[in-house]
């Protein structure tokens, strides 16, 4: 089974595709980090007893020195985790942000796949039907003040004005009793609709679980990591 993860912006979608990524066996190849680039990069540097493939070195025949370079090839996340959230100033939030590509995902030999859409279209929802698809929410007053702060989705160009503040709630809808973003009425029958606050409060256990899998001490750390990287109202509305 795959995973389709869609959301709005502001509405910690690479929160919540950490999580996952963090507590599953669930994988996305990166922007960058596509494997001819990274077999590219392997073969710039392996010495000539190395293997000729990337996914067959290992610490048996790459020289010692080299090791840690060669597994950050083929084990990428860990790396891409400290660079997209190491965010020095809280304007800059989408500045450090590593996305998936879901063309290349798509076509790999991964077992378990998980595909991730901001902004999704009615186009990406049908392609992934046959797929677990899962659209996270959250109530309207917060995606627009995380915006706003992060700038990011309406607050991508600046500070979002009270009048396009007040278009926005005019024209958004209802979900398991919580006013979100209007266009969200398009994205029926998901296999699980999480609220951004339920993943908070249970470290990531409200979107592990429908999974089959449950909290690790790195859900744990990253969900703790995470908020602290938010202001005290932030935090409030982020955990009620």
């Amino acid at each position: 089974m795959n995973i389709s993860l869609n959301y709005f912006g502001a509405s910690g979608g690479f929160y919540a595709l950490w999580h996952i990524l963090l507590g599953t066996n669930y994988r996305c190849i990166w922007q960058g980090r596509e494997p001819d680039i990274q077999q590219k990069e392997y073969a710039r540097v392996a010495g000539e007893n190395w293997p000729q493939k990337l996914a067959d070195a290992n610490a048996g025949n790459v020289d010692p020195e080299w090791l840690n370079f060669v597994e950050d090839l083929q084990y990428p996340d860990k790396k891409i985790y400290k660079t997209h959230w190491n965010i020095k100033d809280k304007q800059e939030w989408k500045h450090t942000e590593v996305w998936p590509n879901n063309e290349v995902t798509t076509s790999t030999e991964l077992t378990e796949k998980i595909f991730f859409y901001c902004m999704p279209t009615i186009e990406n929802w049908q392609q992934h039907k046959k797929d677990y698809r899962i659209f996270l929410y959250t109530d309207l007053d917060l995606q627009l003040m995380l915006a706003n702060n992060k700038r990011a989705w309406k607050g991508l160009k600046g500070n979002i004005t009270p009048e396009k503040i007040q278009q926005t709630k005019d024209n958004s809808t209802w979900l398991n009793g919580t006013q979100v973003f209007g266009d969200i009425a398009q994205f029926t029958q998901a296999d699980l609709y999480v609220k951004l606050q339920d993943i908070v409060k249970t470290q990531g256990g409200a979107i592990l679980e429908p999974l089959g899998y449950t909290v690790t001490e790195e859900n744990i750390s990253h969900n703790a990591f995470w908020l602290d990287k938010h202001n005290e109202e932030e935090q409030r509305l982020l955990t009620i």
